[in-house]
């Protein structure tokens, strides 16, 4: 099985990058499985814009440069997500 791990954390090597690594290990003795540090990519929410719509290549202008994420996803059998928990 194929297992793509996103890690949210802000900070590398932080509490978040522990638990990662923790699953990870356990996880890739019977799997392959990818880290994907989310830190490393710029990310922005859709704005509505609909240019995913109206261009014909159906490309999104704000994700554009993350597609090569949403192809890692579709090659995935599972994916797992991990971000920090604030308290307050």
């Amino acid at each position: 099985m194929k297992i793509l791990v996103f890690s949210g954390s802000p900070r590398k090597g932080g509490n978040t990058d522990l638990l990662v690594e923790s699953f990870v290990k356990g996880a890739s003795q019977k799997h392959q499985v990818e880290v994907v540090s989310v830190h490393d990519y710029k990310i922005n929410p859709c704005i509505g814009c609909n240019s995913c719509f109206a261009l014909i290549s159906s490309s999104c202008r704000t994700w554009g440069r993350c597609l090569c994420l949403a192809q890692k996803i579709k090659a995935m059998s599972r994916t797992v997500t991990r971000s920090r928990k604030l308290l307050s």
